[in-house]
């Protein structure tokens, strides 16, 4: 019985002793792990999906910790750096932000313009998919006379020819370049009018290529209306017997 005994207590007494080597040795491998990995760094992803061009503020982003084996000089590492910046690409959720996207937010090209961010709604349609640098037609439609409030129906050319300086990863929002008193025009239409149509407008290169084309194909016209013209000359019985008296 007692030898029974002594066999537990030295099983009981080694087992402890593994377990303490095996938990010392797991500690050690975790530490050397870790030590290769280096400290945790904080790094910044986006917690809302972010128009191209749009301000950035800190609370559109939350923090998330990686090991600084993984951390790049190109990351964002401090909030301070995000502030007043814009993103030169859209970002959705979940995406890490890197200086490389950021750029200072003078992206208008007026110093007394603003962006205006443009939603779909039930009430605002984008009748083409944009970019950034695109231009845009807005029209707008109103149920009642914004100006008089009578009963009459209203459809008119809103805003025409205005830049597009930020479109959302989605496609559902744009930032347009407007000044402040059109910014009013289009929150007010936005609030009250029926409906908003925003078209996509000739855009300036390919304005450019019309231009082009049209100034090649002039001299082309004017040559063959010349030579047009001198055929049904020559095919003009009248006008051969003339020239021969």
């Amino acid at each position: 019985m007692q030898d029974a005994k002594r066999r537990a207590i030295i099983f009981a007494v080694l087992s402890v002793l593994l377990a303490t080597v095996a938990g010392f040795l797991f500690l050690e491998e975790t530490a050397a792990l870790q030590a290769g990995l280096g400290a945790p760094t904080t790094v910044y992803v986006a917690k809302q999906e972010i128009a191209s061009r749009e301000i950035l503020r800190p609370e559109f982003f939350e923090a998330k910790e990686i090991p600084s084996k993984y951390v790049t000089s190109s990351m964002v590492t401090d909030p301070a750096e995000i502030d007043g910046q814009v993103s030169v690409v859209p970002l959705g959720k979940g995406d890490q932000l890197t200086k490389s996207m950021l750029k200072p937010a003078r992206q208008l090209n007026d110093g007394e313009s603003r962006m205006v961010l443009l939603r779909t709604s039930d009430k605002v349609l984008f009748d083409d998919s944009f970019t950034a640098q695109d231009r845009v037609d807005i029209i707008v439609s109103y149920e009642k006379d914004p100006k008089t409030g009578a009963e009459k129906p209203k459809t008119t050319v809103f805003m025409k020819d205005k830049l597009i300086v930020g479109v959302s990863k989605n496609q559902k929002s744009i930032g347009i370049e407007l000044t402040l008193k059109e910014a009013e025009k289009l929150v007010y239409a936005e609030n009250f009018a029926h409906s908003i149509r925003v078209l996509k407008a000739p855009q300036e290169h390919d304005m450019k290529k019309d231009n082009e084309k049209d100034a090649q194909d002039d001299p082309k016209n004017s040559q063959q209306q010349g030579q047009q013209q001198q055929n049904s000359q020559n095919n003009n019985p009248q006008n051969n017997n003339q020239a021969g008296n």
